[in-house]
């Protein structure tokens, strides 16, 4: 009679089940247990930006602050006589200096545009506007006399469906 060999799988082929987790026994004091998270940090923060002033000063705060932070500082230590004629308020002029820390009233005011509104703007689109449309050899601000986006906006759809309506329609841009 022939007798059969027992052949074992390689290591490679066998199935290898997953250990049973340890039992968990109820604890009758829940005093004596640990807590599986002793405490919680919560950091929160209510950060408050505020806008430019009519002396382009703006104020960025990482907490909502309870008092005026500013309100112990003298005045003289407040302004910003570093360009020896003091400051300058009156924004209509422009032979006025710049607010710290810009170089000329024109970054100033992009920046105040940029920082101020929506805060949907963001610095690469503002570089974008300078360079691609302020800076551009065409652009003339002098043809910016009496514009205004809404009715720019509205002759631009006007045009837009004056082409679906007929696309060999040559719309009039000026009129």
């Amino acid at each position: 009679m022939h007798q059969q060999r027992k052949r074992r799988l390689p290591a490679r082929y066998r199935d290898q089940l997953p250990e049973a987790p340890l039992a968990v026994h109820p604890d009758p004091d829940p005093a004596s247990t640990p807590s599986i998270l002793p405490r919680v940090i919560l950091h929160v923060f209510d950060s408050i930006r505020i806008a430019f002033n009519k002396f382009g000063i703006a104020r960025e705060y990482r907490h909502r602050p309870s008092y005026d932070p500013e309100q112990s500082v003298p005045i003289e230590e407040l302004a910003n006589f570093g360009n020896g004629g003091g400051p300058s308020v009156d924004l209509g002029t422009s032979n006025q200096s710049a607010p710290w820390p810009w170089s000329n009233m024109s970054v100033w005011r992009m920046m105040a545009w940029l920082l101020t509104g929506n805060g949907e703007k963001s610095s690469s689109e503002m570089n974008r506007l300078v360079d691609g449309v302020l800076r551009a050899d065409d652009f003339d601000l002098k043809d910016l006399s009496g514009f205004n986006a809404e009715t720019a906006m509205r002759k631009l759809d006007k045009a837009e469906a004056a082409l679906e309506s007929d696309p060999t329609n040559s719309f009039n841009w000026d009129g």
